[in-house]
This record gives C-alpha cells, structure tokens and sequence, in this order.
C-alpha cells in the first residue's frame, strides 16, 4: 500500500492551499473559505473516519466545486477519492496527519492570525475532539 498523505501548504486571504499525495500521484489544491469551512470539514471527516464513519467534503474551488470522499475500508484502512485520484490509507495515520497540519499551524502561528487569514474562527472543539479520538484510538491498538 502507497502511504497516503495530506498537507496544509498554506492559508492566506481566505485560500487554502492543500495537497493529497501517495507515492505514485499527487493533487494540489486551492479551496476558498466559503461557501464551506472545508478545514473544519476535514477535522470532522478525520474523526468520522475513526468512528468508522464515512465523510463527502465539498470544497469550493471558485468557480467549480469537487468532493473529498472518506470512506472506511476493511479494519484500519479508508479510501478517499478526489477529482480522477484514489488513495488508500490508514483512518489512524489520516487523522494524526490532520491533526499535525492543525498543531503545527498553531504553533507557528496564533489562532487570530488564522481566522484573519482563513476568515473562519481557528476550530479549536474539532482539533481537541479529534486529538481524543486518536488517544483514544491508540489506546486500543495499544491493548490488542
């Protein structure tokens, strides 16, 4: 299996720059702010996943608008398809990868800088949710 991959190029003016990636393709976007907060969506596609749960994010590249799907697969593993791209990974490495882009956004940055830059409030309830869920997670991997 390609070890799937998300990361948060940038934020700025209301843009997100995104990028979804395994070791045989890769899709580059840049969602805008409205109509949806796709990041927070993201979040909440991540802990669906944990929860087994599956997720369609619609992000809004102004003019056309395309889907993220999320779907489970078989014990640990999920598929998400994007534009003509499938990728394959594991739900856990999915929602820490989300979880990272947060933290490390945080971390460089102040939460006000994110909402001026995204123009959404930084989704603090989400990333803590989803921060639980992975301990959560762990914590059974841990015991089997």
């Amino acid at each position: 299996m390609n070890e799937f991959s998300i990361c948060l190029d940038s934020v700025s003016n209301g843009w997100a720059t995104l990028t979804f990636a395994d070791s045989d393709s890769s899709i580059t976007l840049e969602a805008s702010y409205v109509p949806n907060d796709t990041l927070s969506e993201l979040l909440d596609g991540a802990i669906r996943l944990l929860d087994g749960r599956s997720s369609e994010i619609v992000m809004n590249l102004e003019p056309q608008e395309i889907f993220l799907a999320l779907i489970p697969s078989g014990k640990d593993e999920f598929i998400a398809n994007i534009e003509d791209c499938e990728f394959i990974g594991t739900r856990l490495r999915f929602a820490r990868q989300v979880l990272k882009m947060f933290d490390a956004y945080s971390y460089l940055h102040d939460q006000n800088s994110y909402t001026s830059s995204w123009r959404h409030p930084y989704p603090l309830n989400l990333v803590n949710r989803l921060r639980q869920k992975i301990a959560a997670q762990k914590s059974v991997l841990e015991e089997n």
